[in-house]
């Protein structure tokens, strides 16, 4: 049987892909361990003394605003650069967009923030593999690797790379699958979710007591729930969006608007049950299968809490 040069070249590209995929895998899986291991390391410091290092958050909130806008190059636009990219708006990302984004986060959490860790961790991967996938001479190279890489991003830190593939070939535009990215993000995700499991980070996971058998009230149930969680999502991008705009409305200087807020926030979370709505919201996950107190209100309160913290920068 012959092969035609245009087949052979397909192969090779795509053996090439792969190749780079894993490459790309541990690269990522190796940094979102790093930056799991920091959050975990600065959350047990705040927690020693969460009233000092939540007082603080201004002061933290002014130095992370000064660095982003001093030496940054727009990688504070963190992942509204990432689409940009991979809408074709904006070439590259950055390469210091992993390191300003690690640090960033970790001094949020030190100091007592309501911030996650899934944004930054897909920003890790995307700017890593994009940076790669700008160099092959492919004309699809640099979304089809922006894509892998947030995917890695995220199977690297939570361990779920079927999820992660998912999440990442459609998330650039939704309702539409990127089928080309398909193939490297499943190889980069595994891998990257592999390496994390290597060195040591493992997944959060929780023994279930009820009944879970799949039923008609059951799947009513989950389509109920889905729907809520969809609409919350809905209500967080919204508000997150409309809340930046209002901060910056009201205090243009973004230092003085970090400082101004961040003495508001810091307050806010010292006297809310005295942090229980800082740092990550695992506590609460955690709270809630494991039959502690749970308040009505807790997730209304962590999502506008978070939300500031967001919008005021």
């Amino acid at each position: 049987m012959k092969i035609n040069l245009k087949t052979k070249y397909s192969i090779n590209k795509w053996i090439l892909y792969g190749l780079l995929s894993v490459l790309i895998g541990v690269f990522v899986g190796v940094v979102d361990y790093i930056f799991s291991m920091g959050i975990t390391l600065v959350t047990n410091v705040r927690l020693a003394n969460p009233i000092i290092f939540t007082a603080l958050l201004p002061v933290a909130g002014l130095a992370i605003v000064y660095i982003y806008d001093r030496f940054g190059k727009g990688s504070q636009r963190g992942m509204g650069l990432v689409f940009s990219v991979g809408f074709g708006e904006e070439k590259k990302i950055p390469k210091r967009m992993v390191p300003f984004a690690i640090i960033a986060t970790w001094l949020s959490h030190l100091f007592g923030g309501s911030v996650g860790r899934e944004g930054v961790a897909v920003q890790i991967g995307a700017d890593i593999s994009q940076n790669i996938g700008a160099k092959l001479p492919h004309k699809d190279a640099s979304r089809t690797f922006l894509i892998t890489g947030m995917a890695a991003g995220f199977a690297g830190l939570f361990g779920t790379p079927i999820a992660a593939t998912l999440f990442a070939i459609e998330v650039l535009t939704i309702g539409r699958i990127e089928y080309r990215a398909l193939y490297t993000s499943f190889i980069a995700s595994f891998t990257a979710s592999t390496v994390t499991h290597a060195l040591g980070l493992t997944k959060s996971s929780f023994i279930l007591g009820a009944d879970t058998s799949i039923n008609g009230l059951m799947f009513f149930k989950l389509v109920a729930l889905g729907t809520i969680f969809g609409l919350v999502g809905r209500i967080f991008a919204v508000l997150h969006l409309r809340g930046k705009a209002f901060f910056k409305k009201l205090v243009q200087n973004p230092l003085e608007r970090v400082f101004i807020f961040g003495m508001f926030l810091s307050v806010c979370f010292i006297f809310l049950h005295h942090g229980r709505y800082s740092g990550l919201g695992e506590s609460l996950v955690e709270a809630a299968f494991m039959g502690e107190k749970i308040y009505v209100y807790d997730w209304i309160l962590k999502m506008l809490l978070t939300i500031a913290t967001l919008s005021v920068g």
